[in-house]
């Protein structure tokens, strides 16, 4: 009986794989099909634009602006995909020249911050809850 029922389990999970596994190309297939279409619809556009400047600009000119201006958003693109923030070290805090002038040590000075326990830390909001409640039903 148990390996009957592993049995229909299985080929259950196997059914389920499947038919995802199909859907997953489906998609895929159709983003495809509208990533071709809309590049198609991107070159169209272009093509009138420089057929729209062409007047203006004469038939050389009109393809440079055209060429230029998507080599600028190429360019663009380009520079927001491989745009990485860089870490930024925290300004010094203005107490800093008022601990050194009474002699007290900063926080940097005093050395590493010890571990913060997970009951301490419930039990700070915990209370910090209590209070709310209590301030809360007399207000």
């Amino acid at each position: 009986m148990l390996k009957l029922l592993l049995t229909l389990a299985g080929a259950e999970a196997g059914a389920i794989v499947r038919a995802r596994a199909e859907r997953a190309a489906r998609v895929v297939v159709w983003c495809l099909v509208a990533g071709v279409l809309g590049l198609i619809g991107l070159v169209f556009l272009l093509v009138a634009l420089a057929v729209a400047l062409a007047p203006h600009l004469g038939v050389a000119g009109a393809a440079a602006a055209v060429g230029g201006g998507v080599l600028l958003l190429a360019a663009i693109a380009l520079a927001v995909g491989r745009y990485r923030p860089r870490y930024r070290p925290p300004a010094p805090l203005p107490m800093a020249g008022l601990a050194a002038a009474t002699g007290t040590a900063t926080a940097t000075e005093a050395g590493p911050a010890r571990p913060v326990d997970a009951s301490t830390v419930f039990a700070a909001a915990l209370g910090t809850l209590l209070v709310g409640i209590v301030l809360g039903r007399r207000v």
